[in-house]
């Protein structure tokens, strides 16, 4: 009688007893509902790796300093074509570097790689060629090609044309003596060392042009 008395009067007092907790699951879902209103919004927190990247995300950022000294080098490496150096290859290390950093399209590294064996090829052919015109035999070609690369490794005492001007000399010689060697004639001898060095100023025309080439277009994807 007395815990039916009891029960009553609390039931008539309006005393309520306290809500049961809800459920561990239901506990951790509203956790994390709240956490996902209060918490930081995701897209303003800062790219840790931002400073890494140029605008837009699609390419890197690189210091200011390797563009122009890039440039310069390829510059550089365009004066080595009339030593017979590989001047076109070299440049194309450039572009081959700025394809790596993200600022040179790959589709114009290929461009430029195509340009540069094709003119590798054009100058075997034009070189034998005008060197055939004139009666130069292969041995005589690689011959003109040896005296050429020596003449301009030794070079002359002339301020910057010095090399060129030994590798010219250097290319006439390499052929006539080869010639000479060959025919036992002088005439025939200087003839062919003359179409050797024909052959060689228009291969030197046709590399720079393609250098320039090379100097324009990539010097431009690096300036973007």
């Amino acid at each position: 009688m007395r815990s039916r008395r009891s029960r009553a009067a609390a039931s008539g007092s309006g005393l309520a007893s306290p809500p049961s907790p809800p459920p561990p699951w239901r506990a951790g879902a509203a956790g994390g509902d709240a956490r996902a209103t209060t918490g930081p919004d995701r897209a303003s927190v800062p790219d840790p790796h931002a400073k890494f990247a140029a605008p837009g995300g699609s390419r890197k950022t690189v210091t200011p300093l390797l563009v122009p000294l890039g440039i310069a080098l390829m510059v550089l490496c365009l004066f080595l074509i009339p030593l017979g150096l590989p001047g076109t290859w070299a440049m194309l290390l450039v572009p081959c570097a700025g394809a790596a950093a993200g600022r040179v399209g790959w589709s114009t590294l290929a461009v430029l790689f195509a340009l540069v064996a094709a003119a590798e090829l054009a100058e075997w052919a034009l070189v034998r060629r005008i060197s055939g015109r004139y009666g130069g035999s292969p041995p005589a070609f690689w011959g003109a090609i040896a005296g050429g690369i020596v003449g301009a490794s030794v070079g002359l005492p002339v301020p910057l044309a010095g090399p060129v001007i030994a590798g010219v000399i250097g290319t006439f010689l390499g052929a006539a003596v080869v010639t000479l060697l060959e025919s036992r004639a002088a005439g025939t001898a200087a003839r062919v060392g003359w179409g050797a060095v024909l052959g060689r100023a228009a291969s030197v025309a046709l590399k720079s042009s393609v250098g320039i080439v090379i100097l324009v277009v990539g010097g431009a994807a690096l300036l973007r």
